[in-house]
């Protein structure tokens, strides 16, 4: 269950380290580019480079078809 849109088990910050908060600061920071990749040849995640001019990274195995062409 979320309440105010924090996780019910999420820790107080203050109980967490200086690294782990760094993380977290980070994660939340490049979530939004963070996209899923759905083709014929898989599923799976893609990071937006340009989202001006519609450039997504990703991993060859996400979009390689059946016959391993990319």
């Amino acid at each position: 269950a979320q309440t105010s849109g924090v996780p019910a088990f999420a820790e107080p910050a203050s109980l967490r380290t200086a690294d782990e908060q760094s993380v977290i600061r980070v994660a939340k920071g490049v979530s939004p580019a963070v996209v899923t990749v759905l083709s014929r040849g898989g599923l799976g995640s893609g990071v937006i480079l340009s989202g001006n001019k519609g450039i997504i990274l990703t991993n060859a195995h996400v979009v390689r078809d059946d016959a391993g062409r990319v």
